[in-house]
Order: structure tokens, then C-alpha cells, then sequence
């Protein structure tokens, strides 16, 4: 719980961050791709298969392995990672850091680490906080926040909705929205308390009906623990609904 008398700090968190170090995932066997800046074709080293990293007969591409959000170059100790993707067209895995999508189809997350050892596993939330807990500053905090949900600091943008025509982006609230994201957002206001850290992300639904995006408040404790506080609607763009 937070302590309303304690009066919290207010830091201010740079979102212009190093990505995490991906080479050792390179000198692996791995391959970026020009096609899909964020995805990692490591299918001659058997990552993708060991690790679950695949789809599961739901036929989405969003299944692999992916260079991992930027801001998790805060997290220390500074081990090189990379995100495991896995699609479900129903049921699910026996572990993940987080998930999203309907009861149909669902993504589930979790992290690759590159150890002196070898390619490592980190499949529940408990194996992320074993692995880089204790959170000892704001940096640590959103990085924390952003590993555990997957969400972001900074709006998604949904520009390439006006190209589908089945979603109505010619509302004044779709523009309006629109220009916010376009800002250039470089930091973050985070709330510092005795035992830990108050934290607003945006989520963004990839399956379901239209194209919501909430505004999530969280709070990250010093232990590792990120507990969901609030959610409220930023935007729902109207659309089909699909699985």
C-alpha cells in the first residue's frame, strides 16, 4: 500500500535510454532483420523452439524472439536480453511475465538472458525479480514496470488505423489523441516514496474489439513487486472484433 504522509519525490526519468546489449545473442547464431526492426530470426540456433517462443495455431506473426523494450537497458545488473513471444489460438503456457489478447487467442511474454553459461530462461514474474531485484531508483523502477506488464511510457501510435477503413479515425478525439502521441516525449514523472515507486504506462489491446488504449498507474516496490493500482480509457477506436 502507498503512504499518503510520506511526500514523495518527484525524479525525472530519461526515456532516451541505451537499448539493452543484444550481441551476445548475434555471436550466438541469431540474425537481425531489416524487414522487422524489432524481430531476432534465431532459428539455426533452436532458440525459438527451446524456449517457446512460437505460435500455437493461432496463425499471428507476433510469435519469436524480439529485441526488447529500450527502457530495460536500467536494469541491473545489465545481463543481455531479449523478449520471448508465444501465441495461443486457445489455452496457454504454464508460465509468463505478462499476457494480453481474449479467451480465444492470447500473447503471452517472457525474457531470454545471455549468461557466461549460456542462453537462460526467465518465465514468471518470480524468475524476473530473482534476477534483477532489488529496485533501487526510479531507473530501475520503469524498467521493473515495463518488463512485468508490458506496457510503455509513451502513447502507441495508431496512425495506421487511418489506413483500415473499418475504424473511424476521423473523430475530433482520434486527432486529438493522434497529436499527443506524435509528441516528442522524452522523460517521465515518477512518484518516489519510502518503499517504492508510483508509475503511469499505456496498454494497448492487440486482440479484441476496436483498438483501446488505457492509461495504467503502478506501483513498483523496492522488493520487485509491481502491483496494478488504476486503469482508465484513453482512447477506444471503434472497429471489428476478431480473436
Amino acid at each position: 500500500m502507498r503512504y499518503y504522509c510520506f511526500i514523495p519525490k518527484y525524479p525525472v526519468v530519461s526515456l532516451n535510454v541505451k537499448s539493452p546489449d543484444i550481441s551476445p545473442f548475434i555471436e550466438y547464431g541469431c540474425e537481425s532483420d531489416p524487414r522487422k526492426m524489432d524481430w531476432l530470426n534465431c532459428s539455426k540456433t533452436g532458440l525459438q523452439e527451446e524456449y517457446s517462443c512460437v505460435d500455437n495455431g493461432s496463425m499471428k506473426p507476433s510469435a519469436g524472439i524480439f529485441i526488447p523494450p529500450k527502457y530495460l537497458g536500467y536494469l541491473k545488473p545489465q545481463i543481455p536480453i531479449v523478449s520471448c513471444s508465444e501465441t495461443f489460438l486457445r489455452g496457454g503456457p504454464e508460465s509468463a511475465i505478462c499476457s494480453e489478447g481474449t479467451p480465444l487467442m492470447r500473447y503471452y511474454q517472457r525474457y531470454i538472458v545471455m549468461t557466461p553459461q549460456g542462453p537462460q530462461s526467465i518465465a514468471s514474474r518470480e524468475d524476473f525479480v530473482k534476477a534483477f531485484s532489488p529496485v533501487e531508483s526510479p531507473e530501475e523502477a520503469l524498467a521493473f514496470a515495463v518488463a512485468l506488464t508490458c506496457d510503455s511510457p509513451v502513447l502507441p501510435d495508431l496512425t495506421q488505423l487511418q489506413e483500415n477503413t473499418l475504424y473511424k479515425t476521423d473523430t475530433t478525439e482520434f486527432m486529438e489523441y493522434t497529436k499527443k502521441a506524435a509528441e516528442n516525449v522524452s522523460t517521465i514523472n515518477i512518484a518516489e516514496y519510502y518503499n517504492g515507486y508510483e508509475i503511469s504506462l499505456y496498454k494497448t489491446e492487440r486482440v479484441g474489439c476496436g483498438k483501446p488504449v488505457y492509461k495504467m498507474l503502478y506501483f513498483v516496490y523496492r522488493n520487485g513487486t509491481v502491483l496494478e493500482m488504476d486503469k482508465e480509457t484513453v482512447i477506444q477506436v471503434p472497429g471489428p472484433c476478431w480473436a
